[in-house]
Parts: structure tokens; C-alpha cells; sequence
């Protein structure tokens, strides 16, 4: 925690000058809470000349010192410090917290105590403004969320948003923002009050303006490090780590996520060894590969940059051919799992170089999804609609359903966005 030269009792509690006894430096320490039993010697200039703790007394009285002694000859004089306006502070920060110091004084250039850092009970001290958008309805929570906004529904005796920010403020972090809309009252009344010293601010949107578009309207920033994050998240990231790693690669944005795998439908090949007829002759488009993929368009750009999907940029326009498309699908990065030829279906699909028709052979893998309801979903729909060409495939791997669909390529994208449309992924 952060606390400002103004803040007299407390650094009156924490300072004593240097020709006073050591008598009454113990009367002051032994009014100190345990966990930061140090007191700061000052010159008669108020500079920081030392530190002294009740271990530093007892060394001093046993090699003979007297009590009434001044508390300069007794003082720590190499002592551990932060220059005001340090610019790699956090990482001073943690390099003290390693070497067990509890406080640390910041000094200005005449070696005034300009702050004091609390390494006990908070984290570190980062520099950075936080944003917390909690604007969203919860619609997937309903009908939790028909009254309570979702940062504020309880997850045991504690609001999720709430979760949040005793983590951020843990970190030091004073400045915290949280963007509302949808039942914005509640919230507004909830950080109406400041807690540990630090007011939160509530930002209205003034009307729904999607992920991050709310931060536009937060008018002031303390910092020239911002922090934007979900009201509604549960994590043990370390902030100070992530923080850190953001400063040491000196970077423009940094992104913390974690890895989660789920496999949707990808097209293997259609038409023979083409993968998706169009009317737009020899190449496809970002959008194709859309289709083709359930890749997003962010993601196939990023695939753009490392290499792995390549083509070519026409008046602004990525243009691929048929084989670049090929290449880019059965890639290892990309589709892993056609490489596991034990999948009768797609394995005779891939060795069948000659097709009389457009023809799809899809793999889904559905992690969370009912096996039964998976399986009754595509057999019903399969034997009672015209689905005469469709071959089926059913699997239960580690805990996994999997359908391999191939046959006609309208019919194959008929099951498989059918199946999405009514049981879209979480």
C-alpha cells in the first residue's frame, strides 16, 4: 500500500529522529503491529538516514550500549530504499519481498521519505489503472441474472465481482474503474463506499456497446499502464508476473488467457482434392475458410502471420488457391486429428482422390456434450430425411462424442450447422 507524506499520524508512527533515546524508540516499536516492527531514522533535516528494529536495540545493548543512548549509534545505516519516480519499481518491488523486507521507504533526490511501500499485506504495487467491464445482462445465468446483475450473484458468501477486486487492490492498484449497464444502479450502490482506502469508480455505458467498448467513457487515468479485464473472472493469475513480463518485452498489448481446446467441424476435402466449390474461380477468401474451418476470421489471420495458412493479398483482399487451402487444413497446428487414420470414414474419404460429386467428410469432436443426445440427434435426423448418401460414424473417445459425417457436401454442412444451430457451443 501506497501511503503519502500527508499522512501524519501514520509517519510520525513510523519515524524518529536520530538523537533521540533508545528508550523511546522502543516505547514507539512496541506500539507497531508485529509484522512491520521497523521505525525510519530521520537527520534534523528530515532527511533518512537508517532504520532500526527491536533486533538492531538488542545488538547495540548487548555489545554495551546503554538505553539512554541515541538512537543514531544503534541504527541499520545500509539500509534498503526506492528513488522517487523509479521507473522499474515493480520489479525492485519483488527483488525485496524475496530478500524478506516488509517496508519500504521511497526517497526524493534530498533523501526525503516521500512514500512508504507495505510488502506485508499487499502484493506488490503496480502502476497501472484497472478496468472491470460489468455491463453485460448474464443472459446464460437467467434467471439469476433477471434481478442481479451478474457481478454481483454470490459464489459462496462473496460477489464474483467482488473476488476481483480484493485481488486487484492486494496488488496495490488504487486506481479501479468498473464499467456498468444492465441493472447499473445496483452496482453504483454497491462501490458507493470506499474499501481498504480505495474508492471504486462506476462508469455508465449508455448503451450496449459490446467487449471493451465501454472503456471509451472512463475520462480520467492515473497511470500510463491500463489493466482491462471481465468483472466476472476467476483466476489466480499473478499480476505483478504478468505485469513484468509485459515491461521486460516491451510490448504494445499483452493478452493472459488460458489454453482451451474444442474441436468443431472441419471440412478434409471437397470435390475430389478441391476443398469448396465456388463461383469465384480458382481461389477462395477469408470468408470461405470461415465456412470451410469454424475458424474465425481473427484466428486464420493470425495463421496469416506465423506462416501456416499462405496465399496472396490482392487489392486488399487475401486470395488463396485450392492447394494453399489443402495445405493449410491438414496441417498439424490445424487438424491433428485427420492424421489418426483409424477413422475408417475419413480414411477412405482421403484415399479417394476421384469424386463424382461434391463430397465433405467432417469430424466432430463435442467436449460436453450428451453422448446419447448426440448420437440420437444425427441417427434421427439421418433416417428421417432425405440423407440416402450420408455415411455415420459414432465414437466415445476419452470422454469425448465423436461423429464423422461424409458424403454429399450439402447434405454433410446441412447436419453439422443444423446440430450447431441448436445446441451452440458455451
Amino acid at each position: 500500500m501506497l501511503f503519502p507524506l500527508f499522512y501524519t499520524d501514520f509517519m510520525s508512527s513510523k519515524t524518529i529522529i536520530e538523537n533521540k533515546s533508545i528508550l523511546e524508540a522502543l516505547r514507539k516499536l512496541d506500539k507497531i503491529t508485529k509484522e512491520s516492527q521497523t521505525l525510519f531514522v530521520l537527520n534534523r533535516e528530515e532527511r533518512m538516514v537508517g532504520t532500526l528494529t527491536d533486533g538492531d536495540i538488542r545488538r547495540y545493548l548487548v555489545a554495551g550500549g546503554n538505553l539512554s543512548d541515541e538512537v543514531k549509534n544503534a541504527m541499520y545505516t545500509d539500509f534498503s530504499f526506492i528513488k522517487d519516480g523509479e521507473d522499474n519499481i515493480v520489479a525492485l518491488i519483488r527483488d525485496l519481498k524475496v530478500r524478506d523486507i516488509t517496508l519500504v521507504p521511497s526517497l526524493d533526490n534530498q533523501g526525503r521519505i516521500v512514500n512508504i511501500y507495505d510488502l506485508t499485506n499487499y502484493k506488490s504495487h503496480l502502476p497501472i489503472d484497472a478496468v472491470l467491464m460489468a455491463g453485460g445482462k448474464g443472459e446464460r445465468l437467467r434467471p439469476l441474472t433477471e434481478k442481479t446483475p451478474k457481478p454481483l450473484v454470490k459464489v459462496g458468501d462473496k460477489c464474483i465481482i467482488d473476488y476481483n477486486i480484493d485481488n486487484l487492490i492486494a496488488y496495490g492498484i488504487k486506481h479501479l474503474n468498473v464499467t456498468v449497464n444492465y441493472l447499473g444502479e445496483q452496482l453504483e450502490e454497491h462501490f458507493a463506499e470506499s474499501r481498504n482506502g480505495v474508492q471504486v469508480r462506476t462508469i455508465r455505458e449508455p448503451k450496449f456497446l459490446g467487449t471493451i467498448g465501454s472503456i471509451k467513457f472512463v475520462d480520467t487515468f492515473h497511470n500510463d499502464y491500463i489493466l482491462v479485464m471481465n468483472s466476472d473472472l476467476f483466476t489466480d493469475i499473478d499480476f505483478e508476473d504478468f505485469f513484468l513480463h509485459f515491461r521486460e518485452h516491451n510490448a504494445e498489448m499483452s493478452v493472459a488467457a488460458v489454453p482451451y481446446n474444442v474441436s468443431i467441424a472441419f471440412p478434409i476435402s471437397l470435390y475430389g482434392r478441391s476443398i469448396f466449390m465456388t463461383d469465384t474461380g480458382n481461389y477462395y477468401v477469408l470468408n470461405h475458410l470461415v465456412l470451410i474451418t469454424g475458424l474465425t476470421d481473427r484466428t486464420l489471420r493470425s495463421y496469416i502471420a506465423s506462416g501456416i495458412l499462405q496465399g496472396e493479398k490482392i487489392n486488399g483482399l487475401w486470395h488463396f488457391t485450392p492447394e494453399q487451402v489443402e495445405n493449410f487444413i491438414r496441417h498439424p497446428a490445424v487438424l491433428p486429428s485427420i492424421q489418426a487414420k483409424r477413422n475408417a470414414l475419413v480414411h477412405d474419404f482421403l484415399l479417394n482422390t476421384y469424386k463424382s460429386q461434391p463430397e465433405a467428410c467432417i469430424i466432430l469432436d463435442m467436449p460436453g456434450a450428451n453422448r446419447v443426445k448426440v448420437a440420437e440427434y444425427f441417427c434421427y435426423r439421418i433416417n428421417t430425411e432425405n440423407f440416402r448418401d450420408i455415411h455415420f460414424s459414432y465414437d466415445y473417445v476419452e470422454g469425448i462424442p465423436r461423429v464423422i459425417l461424409k458424403g454429399k457436401t450439402e447434405d454433410v454442412l446441412n447436419l453439422t450447422n443444423g446440430y450447431y444451430q441448436d445446441h451452440p457451443i458455451e
